[in-house]
């Protein structure tokens, strides 16, 4: 069984019509940012979504940081050492290493081709 990295708080906040749940990380109280569904944010992942950041969707943090404002969602994932943050949007795309927020743009909008 996978031990809980992060729990609810129990705060919610509407976006686009979408229920979004703010988290707070377990082994140090620190307050994350806000996801859809647990499935968005696998505990047995190493990914973290901070801030004001937020994921929805089918999206998936598996390990790298979503922060600031920066959106996840569609089915777009984030993996590995990866840090979106900003007012960047990440959707039906994958970024799984360190890029610069403009390359995490560029990755968003080949998304649309």
């Amino acid at each position: 069984m996978t031990t809980k990295r992060y729990e609810f708080t129990g705060e919610t906040k509407l976006y686009y019509g979408v229920t979004l749940r703010r988290i707070r990380r377990l082994s140090d109280g620190v307050l994350g940012g806000w996801i859809k569904r647990e499935e968005n944010l696998p505990h047995d992942g190493t990914g973290w979504v901070s801030d004001e950041g937020m994921v929805s969707g089918d999206a998936l943090v598996r390990g790298g940081v979503v922060r600031g404002g920066a959106r996840v969602s569609g089915d777009a994932q984030v993996s590995g050492t990866a840090m979106l943050r900003g007012t960047k949007w990440l959707w039906r795309a994958r970024l799984s290493r360190l890029l610069s927020t403009w390359t995490a743009c560029a990755a968003r909008s080949r998304s649309h081709d």
